[in-house]
Parts: C-alpha cells; structure tokens; sequence
C-alpha cells in the first residue's frame, strides 16, 4: 500500500514532460516502424492508425506541441501519398505475391534519387552545363515512355528502358539503369500492360512522389521530440 501511494505521488508530481513522453515514446516507436514498407493489405493504414493515436494525444508540455504538430503535418502527408501508392498497386493488377520485396523497390529508388537529381539538374535546370549525354539521355526517356505495341508487357518495357538509360554512358545513368533492372522482379508481378502502366504511373507519380520528403520530414520532427524528452 505504501508502495502504491508513494507511486501515485511520484506521478501526480511528474512535470507535464514526463507525462506527455511517457504517453508518446511508444506510439513514435510504432509510427517510426509504420514509415517502413512491408507486406500488408493497405499500405496507408499502419502510419494513419500511428499518427491518429498520436493525435489522440492531449500534449501539456509547451515546447512539445509545435514538434508533435510537425509530425502529425508529415505523417498525414506519407499517409496520402501511401494511399495513392495502393491506388497505384490495385491499377497496375499485381499478382498475389506481387508486393513481396516492396522495402527493397523502395530502397533502390531511394539508392537512385540522388543520381536521377543530378540528371536533371544538368539536362534541364541548368541548360548551359547540358552536355551531348543530355541528347541520348533524352532519347532513351522517350524509349521508357513509348513502348512498340499494347502487348509489350511491364517487364519487357522495364528491360527496354534500363538498356536506354545504360547506353547513356555516364555514371549517373548506370546507376540509374542499375536501379532499373532491379525493379525488373517487380515488374514481372505486373498484369497491366506497359502502356496502360505508364499512363496510371504518370498521373499517380506525382502524389506517391512526396512520400519521401515527408518521410523526412517526419524522421526530423521524432527526434526533436525524442531530444525534448531525453532532457526533462
């Protein structure tokens, strides 16, 4: 009994701090986890039931509440943009196993980002660094974009364009072909044809496209709140 009441004093003295980090410290564990892709019926529900049980939360620590609100921005944000990657597997018409290995296409895509970046930046932002590479690599784009018939499948096109973008023969290029051919196993699971994938691709892209910054962005806003917590 004097354990017990020497317990609830403890508690009803603890700074609003304590409380709050006692409260979230697990749900930030569970939502950090939900921000990684795995195996599952819908990729939106694990981050969106996270960050709804971090909503829940009645925050009392003032330094606190700007922080949670960050995370709660960027979570809803990875959580559209999940959503509109199940729009996007459901169009494309996997086969039942077609979402194993999704972690590793998400991580070769991440492995691309920073090679596709500077593409872009030299071929496009910056007109006058465009080399004769920026005419080739304009040219296999075109070769990913526009397969032969409407019978080419997902992973033919696939194939197609990873040889395109190699015969770039920079650096940046490989890679990025690297990263194509790696996707090939994914694209095998594919029932669309590559036309009718492309078209869902192009206009489901720019939303499934913002799952990494905000990711980030989420990522930024757990340790500030983590920092908080570890200083009381």
């Amino acid at each position: 009994m004097r354990a017990l009441i020497l317990g609830l004093v403890l508690c009803s003295c603890a700074s609003p701090r304590t409380k709050d980090c006692a409260t979230l410290t697990p749900l930030l564990d569970e939502a950090k986890a939900s921000r990684t892709l795995a195996l599952g019926s819908k990729l939106a529900d694990r981050p969106k039931r996270a960050g709804d049980a971090i909503r829940a939360v009645q925050v009392r620590d003032d330094a606190m509440k700007a922080p949670v609100f960050r995370l709660l921005d960027a979570n809803d944000r990875y959580v559209a943009a999940m959503a509109s990657l199940d729009e996007l597997v459901t169009a494309l018409r996997l086969t039942p196993n077609g979402t194993r290995g999704a972690s590793d296409v998400q991580r070769a895509i991440e492995d691309a980002r920073p090679h596709v970046e500077r593409l872009v930046s030299r071929c496009w932002v910056i007109a006058e660094e465009a080399g004769p590479e920026c005419a080739s690599l304009r040219a296999a784009l075109e070769r990913c974009i526009t397969p032969e018939n409407d019978d080419i499948t997902a992973e033919e096109q696939l194939l197609t364009c990873s040889m395109a973008v190699e015969n770039v023969k920079t650096e940046d290029a490989v890679m990025v072909a690297r990263t194509l051919r790696a996707l090939e196993p994914f694209a095998r699971n594919v029932g669309a044809h590559a036309r009718e994938a492309l078209d869902i691709a192009k206009k489901l892209a720019p939303k499934v496209g913002v799952q990494s910054a905000a990711r980030t962005d989420a990522e930024k806003a757990d340790a500030e709140i983590r920092a908080l917590c570890n200083n009381p």
